[in-house]
């Protein structure tokens, strides 16, 4: 089961799970540059779906906390 973690409050951040495991996870400030990034994480998301070699369509659950 593939699951995607988002946060888009005070540090956005992007997580992705693969059964019960933390495979990749990344906070948008990273990309952005900007100190505490708020809003919807679109290059972290990018990133840990790259890094893991899955697809939007491979995602079983999508989670916003």
């Amino acid at each position: 089961m593939n699951v995607l973690g988002v946060h888009e409050g005070h540090t956005s951040t992007a997580c992705l799970l693969t059964g019960d495991r933390i495979v990749a996870c990344a906070s948008e400030e990273r990309f952005t540059r900007v100190k505490n990034q708020m809003g919807t994480p679109l290059r972290s998301i990018d990133y840990v779906l790259k890094y893991a070699n899955i697809k939007p369509k491979d995602l079983d659950l999508i989670v916003v906390g």
